[in-house]
């Protein structure tokens, strides 16, 4: 038996997946249709399958699921479950504004519109279990790392969108691990200290007033090292949190200076996995690596970007 039925429109996959990752490091066995149906299989009868043998159904509703005629089916489905003797429950999850359907608006709902830490624990609250999210979670973040040969400098730039649980007037922004403190570092919003630990520098930002708690954010990073490029070694290694939602993080060098390798490897608890390098994308003067990771890259912790010239 499983604890939850995920029911979802493909349109809304990336949140989904958030949600099942989440619930599934809280211990709770989800069915979601990307892993339990495979190549050859009656999709019809996998899904029926599911959603009799789950003590859940968990809808997630929006334009995209009301438009899903197999979205809609399998609301039907379940909720003629509710009726049977092992009585499955229905709960509703709101991803926009879209009406929520007839048969389903004297439920309460689970509200993940504004605030996804505030919806996540109405949902595990419905589901019997406890939050165990952190207070801060990263949405969505892009960074692009530039590399300048002539200038022995190494550009980064930070835009995240991001969400805190209470109200808080300091966060603690990045790590930077280098030997040289950081130039010309920026943040918007906020005022940045940055401090001196062992190993590495810490970048944090202070808020007037306080930044409100259960909203999305966005906030803008910028920071440069100098003399810190040119090195065969070289590599950007990149810590991605565990309340992470998607990054696309780009490595940019001039075209006069392309590395004859490169590679990214993940890492953790001792665990590597090796993703494959994507081609670069060539213009007149650059060649740019680009990635993309979502919440199933979390579960390494770590990235590294190397390359060899």
């Amino acid at each position: 038996m499983r604890d939850a039925f995920i029911s979802y429109s493909r349109r809304d996959r990336d949140i989904v997946n958030q949600v099942t990752t989440d619930l599934r490091r809280a211990g709770l066995t989800v069915w979601l249709d990307e892993i339990e149906i495979v190549a050859g299989e009656n999709i019809v009868e996998k899904i029926e399958n599911g959603i009799t043998s789950s003590k859940h159904f968990v809808a997630f509703l929006s334009e995209a699921y009301s438009r899903s005629a197999f979205a809609r089916e399998e609301l039907t489905s379940a909720l003629m479950a509710t009726l049977s003797p092992a009585k499955r429950s229905v709960i509703p999850v709101r991803l926009d504004n879209t009406p929520m359907p007839q048969l389903l608006r004297a439920r309460k709902y689970c509200d993940f519109r504004e605030s996804y830490l505030s919806g996540y624990q109405e949902l595990a609250r419905a589901l019997g279990i406890l939050s165990t999210l952190p207070d801060f979670r990263i949405w969505t973040e892009c960074v692009h790392l530039r590399l300048v040969p002539e200038l022995r400098l190494a550009t980064w730039d930070y835009d995240r969108e991001f969400e805190v649980s209470q109200e808080c007037s300091e966060l603690r922004v990045l790590k930077v691990y280098s030997d040289v403190p950081p130039v010309k570092v920026s943040v918007s919003p906020g005022d940045l200290t940055v401090k001196r630990l062992p190993g590495f520098f810490e970048v944090n930002a202070a808020y007037d007033p306080p930044l409100p708690g259960h909203r999305r954010l966005r906030q803008q990073v910028h920071y440069e090292l100098n003399d810190v490029y040119g090195d065969p070694e070289d590599y950007w290694f990149y810590t991605i949190p565990t309340s992470f939602g998607s990054c696309n993080p780009s490595i940019i060098f001039p075209k006069y200076r392309a590395p004859t390798s490169f590679t990214v490897e993940f890492e953790s608890d001792g665990f590597k996995s090796i993703k494959q390098a994507p081609d670069p994308i060539i213009s007149e003067s650059e060649l740019v690596y680009q990635m993309h990771l979502d919440s199933r890259d979390a579960q390494f912790r770590r990235a590294f970007f190397r390359w060899e010239w």
